[in-house]
């Protein structure tokens, strides 16, 4: 099965480098709108692939596909699931997150449907020992294009994912990197 490993912390700006020298390597570079906001986030390689975050669309090999018209919510039985699907031409994939890592089933199989097609493991920092990179793992050979629209419909969830647990999301507390200051007479206390 071939596995890519991101190098660095940070999936947006790196490089997505094989395990094995006989697949390309990609590099993604991503800038900035102001100080925080994400503007576009490039994959180098062919087809040539980016995230257009602020306009929410992918654009593939010159193709631009606004979100709205590759991914949907799935429900079931009237819930809501986390699950979203991706239409990537005539193939549909179910994405979810579950226990630190990403799946991607192929929904689109007639011959056996359900079929995980790839894993994405975000990166997690360790105190003790070395943190682990973000690693993607394909369970099968895919095309170029399909392996571009597979790793920005990853690269989109992890990061919307990581967007909605940031505490600032909700209104809980200041924007990640920031520190909150609350003077103590407005923080109840008596002095």
């Amino acid at each position: 099965m071939p596995s890519f490993d991101f190098t660095g912390k940070n999936i947006l700006n790196g490089s997505l480098v094989p395990e094995s020298g006989n697949l390309p390597a990609y590099k993604i570079e991503t800038t900035k709108i102001g100080k925080h906001a994400r503007g576009v986030t490039t994959l180098s390689g062919t087809p040539a692939a980016s995230i257009s975050w602020p306009e929410r669309s992918f654009t593939i090999g010159g193709e631009t596909l606004p979100l709205d018209n590759i991914e949907c919510k799935v429900w079931v039985d009237g819930k809501l699931k986390s699950a979203r699907i991706w239409q990537w031409e005539k193939t549909e994939y179910e994405l979810h997150f579950w226990n630190g890592e990403w799946t991607v089933k192929d929904c689109s199989s007639s011959s056996s449907p359900d079929v995980v097609v790839a894993q994405f493991r975000s990166a997690t920092s360790h105190v003790l020992h070395k943190n682990t990179p973000a690693r993607l793992t394909l369970s099968c050979d895919v095309q170029p294009a399909e392996l571009a629209f597979l790793l920005l419909a990853l690269i989109y969830s992890e990061f919307r994912r990581a967007d909605i647990a940031a505490p600032h999301f909700f209104g809980t507390g200041p924007p990640v990197g920031m520190f909150a200051f609350i003077p103590f007479a407005a923080a109840g206390s008596s002095c």
